[in-house]
């Protein structure tokens, strides 16, 4: 099991993206500049899809270049 999310690409943008994922609790590790690689276990269940979903939402809508 993997996604990817590609971001806007902007100068170390992916790096800023998974610290602030490890802030929150969520690993993730930037493939390219602005694309992220999430690989949660194929055993997730759906409250923990929905957790970690919460927690990619609150990272895009916060300023990460600022």
């Amino acid at each position: 099991l993997m996604i990817g999310l590609e971001l806007v690409d902007s100068p170390g943008i992916g790096r800023i993206f998974c610290e602030a994922m490890l802030r929150n609790g969520v690993l993730c590790k930037e493939t390219r500049n602005n694309i992220i690689r999430f690989s949660p276990p194929l055993v997730i269940e759906k409250k923990e899809l929905d957790w970690a979903t919460e927690k990619i939402i609150k990272v895009l809508n916060t300023n990460l270049n600022g």
